[in-house]
């Protein structure tokens, strides 16, 4: 995997998954057990350092069989404010 800037060079490879929970405790058990299971590639905790729009998660980019895997944990009320704002800012044309 050729990682470019920020972004990875092979987008077409890359898988998602979103793991949803009642509270940030859990969050860090999870990428925990992640990291116990599958080889860790990156984290992205925007739970510490939140976006400058409020937006709280916590990203794992695992390598899987020679894929990327990106798996998003977050809570059920970081998941709702997450798709608000992309409701408000690609729905409506809005941005926040």
């Amino acid at each position: 995997m050729k990682k470019i800037g920020d972004e990875y060079s092979l987008l077409h490879d890359i898988i998602g998954v979103r793991i949803i929970c009642s509270f940030v405790d859990e969050i860090y058990e999870i990428k925990d057990w992640i990291h116990s299971c599958f080889k860790v590639v990156e984290v992205r905790d925007n739970l510490s350092y939140p976006k400058l729009s409020g937006y709280r998660s916590l990203h794992v980019i695992c390598e899987v069989d020679g894929c990327l895997v990106v798996i998003q944990v977050r809570t059920i009320a970081l998941d709702f404010w997450a798709n608000l704002k992309f409701i408000i800012r690609n729905i409506l044309k809005m941005k926040i």
